[in-house]
């Protein structure tokens, strides 16, 4: 079982602080997610389209090492009940919680004062299929996350994340991510549209 000491609270070097690189970005529809929001990008690693969610019929981010590599995610502090209530939702679907060296980080280690910094990864990435395609809905809520940050944030992902050219479907009208909040539509489509043109023009109306 992974290791959920508890993490500081004000500050201090007994901190601890989880790597987020997906859903996890947003406030949105993440009650329990912590407030601290640090941009950073790690290298050694892939993100990419690599877990499928059945019961949600999508497949959803993870990461897999990748020695040349790089993606962008924030740090959000992490209590022991945050790590917990993470793992519950986490591992049922495959993903393995792990620590993050302060060497692949792409940010001065001393910003952080941090005693550990944890990731989720993937063993076995599976490939989008067309029963559980690329679901904008949860893309959506990948990039609200982003948005947050920055537009240049925001297409750092997309230009950092791969599978693009597997079945992806625009669902907003029937979403099938459960923590779906619509919002910022055409900002999003207009980041899609200019970093991964070709792979956009091929995204399926549902």
């Amino acid at each position: 079982m992974p290791d959920t000491s508890e993490a500081g609270e004000n500050g201090d070097t007994s901190a601890e602080y989880l790597f987020v690189y997906g859903s996890l970005i947003s406030h949105t529809g993440n009650a329990e997610r912590g407030k601290s929001n640090i941009p950073v990008s790690v290298r050694g690693f892939r993100r990419g389209w690599y877990i499928r969610v059945p019961e949600d019929r999508t497949t959803g981010l993870a990461m897999i090492p990748g020695h040349d590599s790089r993606c962008n995610g924030v740090l959000v502090r992490a209590t022991s009940n945050y790590l917990r209530a993470t793992d519950a939702r986490e591992t049922q679907h495959g993903y393995r919680r792990t620590i993050l060296s302060f060497d692949s980080l792409l940010l001065p280690v001393a910003e952080l004062n941090a005693s550990r910094i944890w990731t989720y990864v993937l063993d076995v990435p599976q490939s989008p299929t067309p029963e559980c395609p690329i679901a904008q809905s949860y893309l959506d809520v990948v990039l609200t996350g982003c948005l947050e940050i920055s537009e240049e944030f925001a297409a750092l992902f997309v230009s950092t994340t791969e599978g693009w050219n597997y079945t992806w479907i625009n669902d907003r009208a029937q979403p099938r991510y459960r923590r779906y909040v619509a919002a910022n539509a055409d900002r999003i489509d207009k980041i899609l549209g200019n970093v991964i043109p070709e792979h956009f023009a091929h995204r399926l109306e549902v």
